[in-house]
């Protein structure tokens, strides 16, 4: 009784929340976006996870991670709160017992969006540090929700008093977050944000603010801020990752706090507490990869190879140096293997992704049905069977003397 009443109610929420999208006219663009997404999800779980890179495992987990962010829609709009199931809640209890403030770092994995209210339900001060548009809509859309709960207004004034919306990209965010470590509160930070205020030389690929790291067999650029803000106040760095279980169940798990040694520098700190932050991420993420939302952005986040960490480059220059290396080698011989290669349709164009440079090129229909037949494992013998005209054949010639 308690499935079918929990499978009605996400009915009711699904064509309730399909309705205002209509009545406001953006049906339209949200399925536009919807499906554009699915491409690029694609694209970057190909480079990411080998392990789902056949045809069928790579369409199948990109609709999962499509509709679980559906759901996270759906829940944090419509549907009623249960609360977490919380594990190791030690770590925040001992690290509130030093007195220096806690900054919980977390990524957009799972029910991510209401790990603010378990916190509130819980006796926290929390402090929301998130980019400008989050930051105009967070509120009002809570207040929303929890009326729709059966909560009265007094109720709902009273629990969001004690949370702060904090706009990452405004300077005066970061001493209110100062204060409220000082007061030994919680602030909440999205490691995979990768938004805040500008620092020197960041209109440069040098970023005074920036921090490489390993994320899924890739180099990225991350800003350090958290770190940076822990080493200076003496506050606890602890890793905070949601996740659903079976029956929609939300769980929230806390791990071990990061802090600075005695005498670490703070740029010593801000490379092994940004590396350890998403070294767990990542760990996080590879139990849930459906749960994930940030699949859509990765490749923005890729940095050029570099020693010592020099090439950092922005999501907006390394999108644009992406976008210029499809057209610079549009005309060059290009080599891959063909069983990590794939081809992709990302709006109106075909790409060819190169799984073991992490490249991305230009292709056309026959290269696609090339790649397509030898992740099939297809001799090139059968290939060169299957186009009979003398053009055809060289056409084929051609893509495979491009293929290793």
């Amino acid at each position: 009784m308690r499935r079918l009443t929990s499978f009605l109610t996400l009915i009711w929420a699904l064509g309730t929340g399909f309705v205002h999208l209509l009545v406001r006219g953006r049906l339209g663009e949200y399925l536009g976006k919807f499906r554009e997404s699915r491409a690029v999800l694609q694209l970057n779980l190909f480079l990411a996870l080998p392990e789902v890179r056949g045809k069928r495992r790579l369409a199948r987990l990109s609709r999962r991670v499509a509709l679980r962010r559906l759901y996270n829609d759906l829940d944090f709009a419509t549907l009623r709160w249960n609360p977490f199931e919380l594990r190791d809640l030690r770590h925040l209890e001992e690290s509130r017992a030093r007195g220096r403030g806690m900054l919980l770092c977390t990524q957009h994995l799972g029910p991510y969006r209401r790990i603010f209210h378990e916190l509130l339900s819980r006796g926290h001060r929390v402090h929301l540090l998130v980019d400008a548009k989050v930051a105009r809509s967070f509120k009002p859309q809570a207040e929303t929700q929890l009326r729709r709960q059966g909560w009265t207004e007094a109720e709902v004034e009273g629990h969001l008093r004690n949370l702060e919306i904090l706009d990452a990209e405004q300077p005066g965010s970061v001493q209110r977050l100062l204060r409220a470590l000082r007061a030994n509160e919680v602030a909440l930070v999205y490691l995979d944000g990768n938004t805040g205020v500008s620092a020197p030389g960041e209109d440069t690929r040098m970023h005074a603010n920036n921090v490489a790291v390993d994320f899924f067999g890739h180099r990225i650029t991350v800003r350090r801020g958290v770190c940076q803000i822990a080493h200076a106040t003496g506050a606890s760095l602890v890793p905070l990752f949601a996740h659903w279980e079976t029956g929609h169940r939300p769980v929230m798990q806390f791990l071990e706090p990061l802090r600075p040694e005695a005498d670490e520098a703070m740029d010593d700190f801000c490379q092994r507490g940004m590396r350890r932050l998403f070294h767990l991420s990542e760990q996080a993420i590879r139990r849930y990869p459906d749960q994930y939302e940030e699949w859509v952005h990765v490749h923005r986040w890729r940095m050029d190879s570099g020693e010592d960490g020099a090439g950092l480059a922005t999501a907006k220059e390394r999108f644009e140096e992406a976008r210029r290396e499809l057209q610079e080698n549009a005309r060059r011989p290009v080599r891959v293997d063909p069983g990590r290669a794939m081809v992709l349709e990302i709006g109106e164009r075909k790409v060819l992704v190169d799984g073991v440079e992490g490249r991305l090129l230009p292709a056309d229909r026959l290269t696609a049905r090339v790649v397509r037949r030898l992740r099939q494992s297809t001799p090139p013998e059968e290939l060169l069977r299957r186009w009979r005209s003398p053009d055809q054949r060289d056409a084929v010639l051609d893509r495979l003397g491009h293929l290793h």
